[in-house]
């Protein structure tokens, strides 16, 4: 296990997704929750834009849970962040002049909202996806989506059951016993018997784009 402010990451591919992000031309970001963690969803994305980098943020057409974001979500936060007086003004500039020139662009697909695993990806949305150059997949219930819902055992590699039509990082918190890519020296290690479902345990976890 990690120490100090990474202590509780179960796999951490921070250096391979910093190495894929400096090459990409185009960083597709699939959301999860409004509120707070949106407002950090967007300074990333303003970090992306002013490194030069397009981004397209998939939000959902409408809420699976309550807190799902959805693009009303999107240009209300935005909206509230350009209103501010404080330092989130300018990651609201950045991201409405991004979104006048077309770099940045919002949108949403039926798929975010169905019960299909990723793999099942409809054909329209595996040809946009994979024109990016990195999707960053948050939370935890699009992390459940990536690997089907289903019990794997926690030490399978995690490329070699997503096999995404881009590179891809998923960024979860686990609240579910949803699992892939876990080294088993780090699962013994671990003295939390509810590691798997208390929301307290994290992951970073990169696959390459299938071949």
């Amino acid at each position: 296990l990690a120490v100090g402010r990474d202590a509780q990451l179960l796999a951490d591919d921070t250096t391979a997704v910093l190495s894929t992000l400096q090459e990409a031309n185009t960083v597709h970001f699939v959301l999860d929750n409004a509120g707070a963690e949106l407002v950090a969803d967007l300074a990333l994305a303003a970090s992306v834009l002013q490194h030069g980098s397009d981004v397209i943020m998939h939000a959902k057409p409408h809420p699976t849970f309550v807190s799902d974001t959805t693009i009303p979500d999107l240009d209300a936060t935005i909206t509230h962040l350009s209103s501010t007086d404080s330092a989130a003004s300018h990651i609201a500039e950045i991201l409405l002049t991004a979104r006048d020139r077309g770099t940045l662009q919002l949108t949403s697909h039926p798929f975010w909202v169905s019960p299909l695993p990723f793999w099942e990806c409809p054909p329209d949305l595996v040809t946009e996806l994979s024109q990016a150059g990195l999707i960053i997949v948050k939370g935890d219930a699009n992390y459940r989506r990536l690997l089907g819902d289903r019990h794997w055992v926690p030490t399978a590699p995690f490329s070699t059951i997503v096999r995404p039509p881009a590179p891809l990082v998923a960024l979860r918190t686990s609240k579910a016993e949803v699992m892939s890519g876990v080294d088993q020296q780090v699962i013994d290690r671990i003295t939390d018997p509810q590691w798997m479902v208390n929301g307290k345990w994290g992951l970073i976890q990169h696959a390459a784009k299938a071949s």
